[in-house]
């Protein structure tokens, strides 16, 4: 990600850049990165992390490679749309992790 930021371009195309760094580094390379250098330049990110999207201008879903969605972060969350299945899954899923290691903790 260095180098691209680098060179200094108009438009970036970015391909999951955080997924090799733990939690606390991904979002500080974001912040300090994507949103701080590169607000006022044309950035495709493409992520499988959820964590960054409310922050991006617009989303678009993907299906096997096919658009099948498109709007800013609350127009998507608010519709019935796959997307905001999506996140209700992820969230179900995060709770009963949390659920499960709370319960599973020696006394």
């Amino acid at each position: 990600m260095a180098r691209a930021l680098y060179r200094d371009a108009d438009i970036y195309l970015l391909d999951d850049p955080l997924s090799a760094v733990d939690a606390k580094v991904s979002k500080h390379l974001f912040d300090e990165s994507i949103k701080n250098y590169l607000h006022d330049k044309i950035c495709i990110l493409a992520t499988h992390q959820i964590q960054f999207l409310q922050d991006a201008t617009k989303i678009i879903v993907l299906d096997n490679g096919e658009m099948i969605q498109m709007g800013t972060y609350e127009e998507l969350l608010l519709s019935s749309s796959i997307f905001a299945q999506l996140l209700e899954n992820i969230n179900q899923h995060e709770q009963k992790q949390q659920t499960d290691s709370l319960t599973n903790q020696p006394q």
